[in-house]
């Protein structure tokens, strides 16, 4: 699923994507509704959210393929003396729960290339949640990007400037996109480049839809963002909540 991408801009990536105040907010209010105690992050990067959550009082698993980000998260976890367990691990095997709540935010899901890695996913979603609690899922709206064939994503910029994320996407005649990077950052001898790129699946809302439905999720609501704007076609993110049960 990965190349080495992620394991080159690992030290940055809590730079480039820190804990942003609108999904901060979001998983308050749901964690909240929901009574959720216990919380499995997966691809949980270098732990921003996960640090989030026990800095909130919740138990948490943090789980991560890129080896380099783990060892950063843990790092993070013990500078700020916060308890996680974070541990190596393919988001197609969740670690057995019960969790309240499982998520998988940041564009992850798309990283698994096949259908039948995208079902395994979810149904050990399922089985971590043993019946209960809810699934949070966030992806790039690739209903969008596909009909508009969208060739780049807006550069992230942090530090004043001084870094710059830039992200492009190249189509292939496979139907999956070839994800390509450049992480820029300034410092006292001048701009330093690391160029990373991944394969991607795009995954459309109708598949994954019926894929939460194939798992056993049956109350799954859309939304355009973290702000729980209504899903549309011009929606910038998908952001799908699901539970089990009736």
């Amino acid at each position: 699923m990965d190349d080495g991408s992620y394991a080159a801009i690992s030290w940055a990536y809590e730079r480039i994507f820190p804990a942003r105040e609108p999904q901060l907010r979001f998983f308050r209010q749901l964690f909240r509704d929901r009574r959720v105690r216990a919380v499995l992050d997966l691809a949980c990067g270098t732990g921003e959210y996960a640090l989030a959550f026990a800095r909130w009082g919740l138990e948490v698993v943090g789980v991560d393929l890129e080896e380099s980000m783990i060892r950063r998260a843990r790092e993070r976890a013990r500078e700020l003396d916060l308890a996680v367990d974070f541990r190596l691990g393919d988001m197609r095997e969740p670690p057995a729960g019960p969790f309240d709540a499982v998520i998988c935010i940041g564009n992850s899901l798309p990283h698994l290339l096949r259908a039948g890695d995208l079902r395994r996913a979810l149904r050990g979603m399922a089985r971590a949640l043993e019946g209960h609690g809810i699934l949070v899922i966030q992806t790039v709206n690739y209903d969008r990007v596909l009909r508009d064939r969208v060739t780049s994503l807006p550069t992230i910029t942090a530090e004043e400037g001084r870094l710059e994320f830039r992200r492009r996407y190249e189509y292939l005649p496979d139907s999956n996109i070839l994800f390509k990077t450049e992480l820029r950052v300034q410092d006292a001898t001048g701009w330093r480049s690391f160029p990373g790129e991944t394969l991607l699946r795009p995954l459309l809302k109708g598949e994954l839809e019926r894929e939460l439905r194939g798992a056993g999720f049956k109350d799954i609501q859309f939304f355009g963002g973290f702000d729980r704007s209504p899903f549309g076609e011009d929606s910038p993110a998908m952001v799908a909540v699901a539970s089990l049960g009736s």
